[in-house]
């Protein structure tokens, strides 16, 4: 499939750039991507490849989100014991914002990666994410 950037009209890198944007919508936005995925694949074969990067990037962040979010709420929530005043105890309560800005800096990567393919594939350059990008 050639996907060449070099080949690829303005509409079409607008396109890929949007599908790529989807990351912004916490959960929601493989939607973005799917959409322009399933309205464009035959209309143009570049966007067709970088929406379904786009989709597939999204699904498994969105999917590790929510595997995160489950483990996270499941482990602390069941396992925290009361401090002697009541309140959490200070170990717990460092452990719970740990967990909390490890999954922050998760959801960052995610955008960052997301605005970073945005803005290369606007500006005319060839972007693929690791793994995903080779296999689609």
């Amino acid at each position: 499939m050639n996907t060449s950037t070099q080949q690829a009209s303005t509409d079409e890198r607008l396109l890929a750039a949007i599908a790529q944007l989807g990351v912004m919508l916490p959960l929601l936005g493989f939607i973005v991507p799917l959409h322009i995925w399933l309205t464009s694949r035959e209309w143009s074969r570049y966007v067709q490849h970088h929406a379904l990067q786009a989709l597939l990037w999204q699904l498994m962040s969105s999917g590790l989100a929510v595997a995160y979010g489950v483990v996270m709420v499941a482990g602390l929530s069941g396992s925290l014991t009361a401090g002697a005043d009541g309140g959490l105890g200070p170990g717990m309560l460092a452990l719970r914002c740990v967990v909390l800005l490890v999954g922050a800096a998760g959801y960052g990567l995610a955008v960052f990666n997301g605005i970073r393919a945005a803005r290369r594939i606007q500006a005319g350059f060839e972007h693929t994410y690791p793994l995903i990008g080779q296999w689609v």
